[in-house]
């Protein structure tokens, strides 16, 4: 699919920010899954009239304490440091030529 939920186009200021949804049903988790196709073109956008940002949605299910935090500039933010990439894999010894 497309590396984003949503376009959202401000025809006045020419700005267009693409907007990436990720919910989770927790109060606090902080890690995010992305994609290889989602880090791709946040990271292919050089037009300083785009955005990327990612919308995170918590507490989904619990109508009264849905809280949303937007997550902007993110390459920005991660090369200060405010944000961090983490791999998570599974063992799997096929993919990945692991020695036991």
């Amino acid at each position: 699919g497309k590396p984003f939920d949503l376009i959202l186009e401000d025809l006045l200021l020419k700005r267009t920010t693409y907007i990436e949804v990720k919910s989770t049903i927790s109060s606090s988790r902080q890690l995010i899954p992305i994609s290889l196709n989602e880090l791709k073109f946040c990271a292919s956008l050089n037009d300083p009239n785009c955005d990327y940002v990612i919308y995170r949605v918590f507490n989904i299910g619990k109508a009264d304490r849905v809280q949303l935090q937007i997550v902007t500039k993110i390459e920005e933010n991660l090369r200060k440091h405010l944000l961090e990439l983490f791999l998570l894999f599974e063992r799997r010894k096929h993919l990945f030529g692991c020695v036991s």
